[in-house]
């Protein structure tokens, strides 16, 4: 009786533990080892003694040692009408050639000093050409190849633009006098244009002008070489002269 007691007894100890809420951890050592490897270079990179790939200080001296702009730069625009072309017995040119031909010869001629070809396009846009046109029926002429071409990129636009000159090719037309034996030729040029101050955009000059150039009344290349060499060259007197003052 005692024996069955006893067995009764040891199996409610038993039953009472609850192991279900319990864990057992099992720590194990690290198998992978950590390990400093020395790559065993050269030259070590130090991080305090490297140099720049890209130092500034370099543009900062050159922009020191280049002297200051002193020069007046003049930006330019230039417009030109249908009328604008030559028209004689034997020698025909469109409008947009013979204002590009009349325009190349202006720059051969003119003593201002013009910004490069890739700072003036700001200023080759057809709204400043109507704004500053008698009408909005000029095409824009492009002047490019008439300017210097900057290669340096950190000079492109270092130059500061002073003033816009806008000029309008008009009319072009060639006026014939016949007298009882003789005639006579003449050939004319109506242009406009205009100067106008960059830094306060305010026109500073404004002038309708009419070239007139005598011509060779029976030669019509000699005509033809008078108007390109000389009527460009009388343009270009005439704006040099203007008063360039703020």
């Amino acid at each position: 009786m005692k024996i069955l007691f006893l067995m009764l007894f040891f199996l409610n100890v038993l039953l009472s533990n609850d192991f279900s809420q319990k864990k057992i951890l099992s720590i194990k050592a690290n198998e992978d080892p950590f390990e400093i490897i020395d790559l065993k270079q050269n030259n070590p990179i130090n991080l305090y003694k490297q140099e720049a790939l890209f130092n500034s200080s370099n543009i900062n001296k050159e922009k020191q040692n280049n002297p200051k702009d002193v020069k007046t730069d003049f930006a330019i625009l230039v417009g030109f009408k249908p009328h604008f072309g030559l028209a004689l017995n034997q020698i025909y040119i469109k409008a947009d050639q013979f204002s590009s031909l009349f325009m190349k010869n202006f720059f051969l001629n003119s003593q201002l000093h013009f910004i490069n070809s890739k700072a003036n396009e700001i200023y080759q846009n057809k709204k400043y050409l109507d704004l500053f046109s008698i009408d909005n029926k000029f095409h824009i002429l492009n002047i490019s190849n008439f300017l210097n071409y900057e290669k340096d990129k950190n000079k492109i636009y270092s130059q500061i633009t002073d003033f816009l000159i806008v000029i309008n090719l008009n009319e072009f037309y060639i006026n014939t006098t016949n007298f009882f034996i003789t005639k006579t030729k003449s050939a004319n040029a109506l242009i406009n244009f205009k100067i106008i101050d960059v830094i306060t955009g305010k026109i500073i000059s404004s002038k309708k002008i009419k070239l007139k150039l005598s011509l060779d009344s029976y030669n019509e290349e000699q005509s033809y070489k008078l108007i390109l060499d000389q009527m460009p060259k009388m343009l270009a007197e005439i704006i040099d002269k203007e008063d360039f003052k703020k």
